[in-house]
């Protein structure tokens, strides 16, 4: 019988020295942390609840403010912008997902290496709907494997590398968050276009249709048009980006800019099944970009000189070959 005890008793010591052994292995360590890892920072995270962003680096902070449904970035001279809703979509998702991933440092003795001292790091405020803050955290550098950032958070102590790349979501600068792109339509919706230019006394117009299903020069003469060509003209003026957006105060006069009915360089019409969209063409800038602006908008864009394929083509070029 005391045999049999000691058997039991020895099989037991063995058992719990082997589970004292796992507890304190260097492998359960790393199981541990490989699961604290993956734990979502901000496990109550809503997008709705916040109102206004501010993403701030060195002296320069950009502001974003809700408006209704609709983001907005804004200026210090008081006007603002919508913003590209997938520039949003971006930022929210990265937020709510943002992962703990590994403890890089305990305390803030060393964030000049990770790029997250105060004149390094870009740093994120967002705020609710009664301006409280509703997470603060000072975005490093990028971390060794795609996407991974060092962070911290206002107020605590250590740095992380966090499993998102919200630095390079967040740090846009002001015109950076706005949309560049000078027209936009479905290309199902197109139904035709038609140019005009003026230069050095000379004026040209042209009209293309493809109601009929295929590209037609409809003016100055009718005939088949090229299709590759055809596609090309209306293709530079659909994927037209802006370089630039003229301030307000230097746009309030289009005719500087050589923008307006008899001015313009050059005048689009894109025809589409929701409607007309007008692009007018103006001067060149210093740098040699062109002012342009599309009806129905306020903004004043700087475009490349792309535009100037269409001053290039005539009657027989654009015949079909």
């Amino acid at each position: 019988m005391v045999y049999k005890k000691m058997i039991v008793l020895g099989v037991g010591a063995v058992i719990l020295a082997g589970y004292v052994f796992w507890w304190n292995s260097p492998e359960r360590r790393r199981e541990i942390e490989k699961k604290a890892s993956e734990v979502v920072i901000f496990e109550d995270f809503d997008s709705a609840s916040i109102f206004r962003i501010e993403v701030s680096k060195k002296d320069s902070v950009v502001k974003l403010a809700k408006d209704g449904e609709v983001w907005k970035v804004l200026y210090g001279t008081g006007e603002s912008y919508p913003v590209v809703t997938a520039y949003m979509d971006s930022t929210f998702s990265s937020l709510g997902n943002l992962k703990a991933g590994d403890i890089i440092s305990k305390n803030n003795s060393y964030l000049e290496g990770f790029e997250l001292s105060e004149d390094l790091a870009v740093r994120a405020k967002f705020y609710g709907l009664d301006g409280e803050v509703l997470y603060d955290l000072y975005l490093g550098k990028s971390g060794p494997v795609y996407p991974s950032q060092y962070i911290r958070f206002e107020g605590r102590e250590g740095v992380i590398l966090a499993k998102e790349a919200l630095r390079t979501i967040l740090d846009r600068g002001v015109t950076g968050w706005r949309d560049k792109k000078v027209v936009s339509f479905v290309e199902a919706d197109l139904l035709g276009f038609s140019y005009e230019w003026r230069k050095g006394g000379v004026y040209r117009r042209y009209e293309l249709s493809k109601e009929s299903g295929k590209w037609e020069l409809i003016f100055p003469t009718k005939l088949d048009a090229d299709d590759y060509l055809s596609d090309r003209l209306w293709g530079t003026v659909s994927n037209l980006v802006a370089l630039d957006f003229v301030p307000k105060k230097d746009s309030q006069n289009l005719a500087l800019l050589g923008l307006g009915e008899g001015l313009d360089y050059v005048k689009v019409i894109l025809k589409t099944k929701k409607g007309d969209i007008v692009l007018h063409v103006g001067i060149k800038d210093k740098n040699g970009a062109y002012y342009a602006k599309v009806d129905g908008r306020d903004t004043v864009y700087l475009i490349d000189s792309e535009i100037d394929i269409l001053t290039k083509q005539t009657v027989e070029t654009m015949r079909k070959k």
